[in-house]
């Protein structure tokens, strides 16, 4: 007689999956549409520009992103979940989806225009995002353990100290000019916050299998 699969483990293992699948597709996403567009520069421009309305790359990156969004509601999902009574995680988590659902929406329906200077409510929105998945590490931090903590810690600090040095010595061009690193900034946060999903999801995998 077969052993009956444990269905509510083996969700929670799909659901951690979809984390470290999410990061993966969304590194993957930038890097390929940055490549394909002449032009572009990972530095000087936003990640919002590989799919404003104009960008040759918009009907590449939207599906894609979208697919992004819907696996990070999956996997905050799973940190709900295996939160038990860790308020810090469970907040954590709901930032988390929060996050996906903004990024979402503004992207489908806010989007900016290519070549134009993104309206306020998309700016207003999308910094909502950006402090959703920095409070989710910083929430995140004090609820899990291990090397997790630490690394949740030291992103944190990096983000400050990064913001403080871009404030005070901003980047400059030959002719000693101001120059926007909106592109550097923004995937230096993103690449963090989708290392930190990957470690999270690997830590509560091994816990699982353990």
């Amino acid at each position: 007689m077969e052993t009956p699969v444990d269905l509510p483990g083996t969700l929670q293992k799909i659901l951690l999956g979809c984390g470290i699948l999410a990061s993966l597709l969304k590194v993957g996403t930038d890097v390929l549409a940055g490549l394909t567009t002449k032009g572009y520069n990972f530095i000087l421009h936003s990640i919002s520009n590989l799919s404003a309305l104009g960008a040759p790359t918009r009907s590449f990156v939207l599906p894609l992103d979208l697919i992004y969004d819907l696996l990070m509601l999956a996997f905050s999902v799973a940190v709900w979940q295996l939160a038990g009574q860790s308020v810090p995680m469970r907040i954590a988590a709901v930032l988390i989806a929060a996050n996906a659902l903004i990024s979402g929406v503004v992207e489908t329906f806010l989007p900016m225009r290519l070549g134009q200077a993104p309206g306020t409510l998309h700016v207003a929105l999308m910094a909502t995002a950006m402090f959703a998945f920095v409070g989710a590490i910083a929430l995140g931090g004090p609820g899990s353990s291990g090397l997790l903590r630490y690394l949740s810690y030291g992103i944190i600090l990096a983000f400050i100290i990064l913001t403080a040095v871009g404030l005070i010595f901003p980047a400059r061009n030959a002719a000693g000019r101001p120059v926007a690193t909106i592109g550097v900034q923004e995937r230096t946060m993103v690449v963090a916050y989708l290392l930190w999903v990957i470690a999270l999801a690997v830590q509560q995998l091994l816990r699982q299998r353990t």
